[in-house]
């Protein structure tokens, strides 16, 4: 089964490599941007050959807030 809207689980890849990279001094500045499209693609075409699914869950991060349902109810004057 293919994965769900490639281009945002590619950015997502993208951007845990270039936070791993940050660990090693140095690494960082000799991967260019076409080196980390490679890693990303090949990182995607392993998981879809290990026949694994990725599910985006929901937010949890910003302003999302559960509230309770509100039940109409009618003022009497």
């Amino acid at each position: 089964m293919p994965l769900p809207d490639d281009r945002s689980l590619r950015f997502v890849i993208k951007m845990a490599l270039r936070n791993a990279l940050k660990l090693v001094r140095g690494l960082r500045k000799q991967i260019t941007e076409l080196d980390e499209d490679v890693m990303a693609g090949k990182l995607i075409d392993e998981i879809n050959l290990s026949n694994y699914e990725i599910v985006k869950k929901a937010g949890t991060c910003g302003h999302v807030v559960d509230l309770p349902v509100e039940t109409k109810t009618t003022r009497e004057p």
